[in-house]
């Protein structure tokens, strides 16, 4: 019973986690959110601090582009793809 409790903790958990980072639990907008992470991950590189607000925007746009090619997959292909990017 233990057990149980605290697999069903860790599940709370981690969906918490999930929910905090991308906003959402559907695999296919997480698979999206971390696409377009990793596409604008360079720029507070070159450009450097004095663009943090320009960030959320470029961000937001690479979001709404990545959802455009995730909402042709399926659930299971957007899981299997976070999956592989993951790990």
């Amino acid at each position: 019973m233990r057990f149980l409790l605290a697999l069903i903790a860790l599940c709370g958990v981690l969906a918490g986690l999930a929910f905090y980072k991308f906003g959402s639990l559907d695999p296919c907008r997480m698979l999206a959110q971390d696409m377009a992470n990793d596409s604008v991950s360079g720029l507070e590189d070159t450009f450097g601090p004095d663009y943090e607000e320009q960030y959320d925007d470029v961000r937001e746009s690479a979001a709404r582009l990545t959802r455009l090619v995730t909402s042709q997959y399926s659930t299971g292909e957007c899981v299997d793809k976070l999956a592989g990017r993951w790990f």
